[in-house]
């Protein structure tokens, strides 16, 4: 990039990127990680700015640590909520399953009968029947999760103090 006078303004981005419970370094911790990069960024003499990735959070005590360590952006891993044995539900027991779930007034007004298009298909997605019932089932567990994971950090960070991420690896 270059600036009004024609010189070359740089830009430099210092992130941290810590995994709970990383198997690349066991030995570090969140607290470690975030000294250790603190240090680093001191001895180059870079003054500006960083941030801090908790990643692929599981657990909302995780997310405890990792506010107390510092961390300001954090990746929650909702995949443990994902119920990927709802695929073998037959279409005859869907119904049921779902109608079972509770709480489902408000996701219905939103949702059931809509009509999404999605860039790339040539005719709009609608969200209905047994495919709707089985998206439901097999998401609404990993959404409650996020939801809070999100208001833990609300509570404990206050709006617009930490970015969130959601990131469904391994489902």
């Amino acid at each position: 990039a270059t600036g009004g006078g024609g010189g070359v303004a740089w830009f430099f981005f210092l992130m941290i990127r810590r995994p709970p419970r990383s198997t690349l370094f066991p030995y570090t911790t969140l607290f470690r990680s975030i000294d250790d990069a603190t240090w680093g960024a001191f001895e180059a003499g870079y003054s500006e700015g960083f941030g801090a990735d908790a990643d692929h959070i599981k657990q909302p005590e995780d997310i405890r640590k990792a506010i107390d360590a510092g961390y300001t952006f954090f990746t929650v891993d909702p995949s443990d909520h994902v119920r990927d044995e709802v695929r073998e539900i037959g279409d005859d027991k869907l119904a049921q399953a779902y109608k079972e779930l509770g709480g489902i007034e408000q996701l219905e007004k939103r949702h059931l009968g809509k009509r999404v298009q999605v860039d790339g298909l040539q005719g709009p997605i609608v969200l209905e029947g047994a495919e709707y019932y089985r998206a439901v089932l097999t998401y609404s567990g990993a959404i409650d999760h996020l939801e809070k994971c999100y208001k833990l950090l609300l509570e404990s960070r206050g709006e617009g103090n930490f970015d969130f991420e959601a990131s469904v690896d391994e489902t």
